[in-house]
């Protein structure tokens, strides 16, 4: 894994004839906590607002080390988006996904750029992790718990699965809520582009077709969250794949073109999103 850097420029005259054309500039000064270091921010020429902080071992911005935060910046809102911290250009300890009201989304503990550690995800209204788990060198190991079962893992190779034998009343509890939530909220679904479908295909199809029986049919169901700001985050394929085709699928939805985020009493809120498409034929 690269080392991340931030897509700036000090020397602004020159990447473009009038400055005023440029879409960011950067302030570099020293780090006041180390004034053998630099601190970068990034700044959005329009908006005039902060986009990413991080604090370099150089001037030119080659190395990261120290904390790095990045920031969401539309809709009227600026909100802190990532933040984590590099030690000579690798990433280590604690990295953190928040929402937009600040609470944690998902915290990946790393190790020179290499996941080692915890590794939580927060449902949009969780107070407790809905995934929990563990790395331990770049590999899933022990228990990573869910609602709806405990897996164990060693070395990254699924052991054994446990059941949740409450799920299933859980579940039908959190949908008789929701539903009354949106009765009770004016409760507006989030909108995909129009290019969703097609960006989906192109990006999964090919990992998709060896689990597929194409002779029952090939819809593949995928689920996810847009968040308020309408990123899609947690992605994940509830068609039986591969760890490896399931982190596919994560990277997918992340990189995905963002939605309309759904709407609760006039105000943009999280949802998530059951979603189906099909290798052959897009819906």
């Amino acid at each position: 894994m690269h080392s991340q850097r931030l897509s700036i420029s000090t020397r602004i005259s020159i990447r473009v004839a009038d400055s005023s054309m440029a879409a960011t500039k950067v302030i570099l000064s020293k780090f006041t906590e180390d004034t053998t270091l630099w601190k970068a921010s990034q700044f959005d020429m329009i908006n005039h607002q902060l986009m990413v902080e991080g604090v370099y071992k150089d001037p030119e911005m080659t190395i990261p080390n120290g904390p790095f935060k990045y920031y969401f910046n539309g809709a009227g809102q600026h909100t802190l988006m990532h933040s984590g911290y590099f030690v000579n250009g690798a990433r280590y300890g604690e990295w953190i996904d928040y929402y937009s009201d600040g609470r944690r989304m998902k915290l990946q503990t790393f190790r020179n750029n290499e996941l080692n550690g915890p590794f939580l995800v927060y449902g949009v209204h969780d107070t407790v992790p809905a995934i929990k788990g563990n790395y331990l060198k770049g590999k899933k190991y022990g228990e990573w718990v869910s609602a709806s079962k405990t897996d164990i893992y060693e070395d990254d190779v699924l052991k054994e699965s446990i059941p949740n034998k409450d799920y299933e009343k859980e579940k039908a509890r959190l949908l008789e809520a929701s539903e009354k939530f949106r009765r009770q909220a004016h409760m507006v679904d989030a909108i995909e582009p129009v290019n969703f479908a097609t960006y989906m295909q192109q990006k999964l199809s090919v990992y998709f077709s060896p689990y597929v029986d194409k002779r029952a049919g090939t819809a593949i169901i995928i689920v996810f969250t847009v968040t308020d700001q309408g990123k899609l985050i947690n992605g994940r394929s509830l068609t039986r794949v591969s760890d490896a085709v399931q982190e596919r699928v994560a990277r997918a939805i992340d990189e995905a073109p963002w939605w309309t985020p759904a709407q609760a009493n006039g105000k943009a809120v999280s949802q998530k999103i059951t979603y189906t498409f099909n290798l052959d034929n897009v819906r």
